[in-house]
């Protein structure tokens, strides 16, 4: 869901006009305002295409970069080789019931969950996202891009997939590290975490976060506000969804730092009758004053503490290194 600052403050007189409907649950997510902020990163350079481009294309190229650092989280066995290869998956389409017209329906619906490098040898995510009982292998992709066009049973490059295993985590606290098998990653820059400060985030701070809603491939988010709550989780605007979770929110600064891993929220969908399909699904939306911000993050505050100052990891010898270029 997605919502402006400005539309918060002020008041929206279409808002007023609308009546917003949702159901239960506390996971998905929604669009907040009219308009999907969620771009493919291939488009966000592009004015004619990208509600990034709000600014400057430097800004657009900025956000891009640091979204590199996102990964696709998914559960799947290795190949005879070891290597991945794409899940059997439904598209999106297929998966939700979708009504015609919803944005992304023919993607195919991957990923588990989404999460961010942290180091050249560990991965962040939410609490929710590892599963103790699942037996098939965890893998860590990066640039799984709708522009690939890749189909189940595709061969993920072994540059761009990573096996990894939970290494540290808190249920309490929502958070989860995992731990690369004996790899560095190449070719991508970890995220820059902010340090704790006091207030970690200010009210009504921009930011855009990157991850894979519903487990399509990688989206950008492109615009949102956040603040704390009284118990130190982050609150947004951002237009996340089911899959989301996990996704690293980065400052819309110059800094670019990250402040939180998304973990819940309202409904993604309600139910619409169409006339040629019956009953299908449509993006639910938010409107202010009927609603206000409903996604939650864990912030990376605590992750900051837990990763650089009371590791003792860190003084274990790196994995081998990144083949030369």
């Amino acid at each position: 869901m997605k919502w402006t600052l400005k539309d918060l403050l002020l008041g929206s007189s279409l808002a007023a006009m609308v009546t917003v409907m949702s159901c239960g649950g506390v996971t998905p997510k929604t669009r907040y305002g009219l308009e999907d902020d969620r771009i493919d990163p291939g488009k966000i350079t592009d004015p004619r295409r990208s509600v990034c481009m709000t600014k400057t294309g430097a800004e657009a190229e900025a956000k891009l970069i640091a979204s590199r650092a996102a990964v696709m989280l998914v559960y799947a066995e290795p190949d005879d080789e070891g290597r991945l290869r794409l899940p059997q998956s439904e598209t999106l389409k297929e998966r939700r019931n979708l009504c015609p017209g919803v944005r992304y329906a023919d993607e195919l619906s991957v990923a588990d969950c989404s999460g961010v490098l942290l180091t050249d040898q560990v991965v962040a995510t939410v609490y929710h996202c590892i599963k103790p009982s699942e037996r098939r292998q965890l893998w860590a992709v990066f640039d799984f891009l709708e522009s690939k066009k890749l189909e189940p049973g595709s061969l993920i490059d072994e540059a761009d997939a990573y096996r990894v295993t939970p290494w540290k985590s808190s249920q309490r606290e929502g958070w989860a590290l995992l731990r690369l098998e004996n790899r560095r990653v190449c070719g991508h820059t970890p995220a820059s975490i902010r340090p704790p400060q006091s207030p970690y985030v200010s009210e009504g701070e921009s930011v855009f976060a990157a991850g894979h809603p519903d487990g399509i491939p990688l989206k950008i988010t492109c615009s949102g506000t956040s603040s704390e709550d009284r118990s130190g989780q982050i609150v947004t605007n951002l237009d996340l969804f089911k899959g989301n979770s996990g996704s690293p929110i980065f400052a819309d600064d110059g800094e670019r730092q990250l402040i939180g891993l998304a973990t819940s929220g309202r409904d993604d969908y309600r139910s619409d009758y169409h006339s040629a399909h019956g009953y299908c699904a449509v993006i639910d939306t938010c409107l202010p004053p009927d609603c206000s911000a409903g996604e939650r993050a864990v912030s990376t505050a605590i992750v900051y503490k837990r990763l650089v100052e009371d590791d003792p990891f860190w003084h274990e010898p790196p994995p081998p290194g990144c083949p030369s270029e």
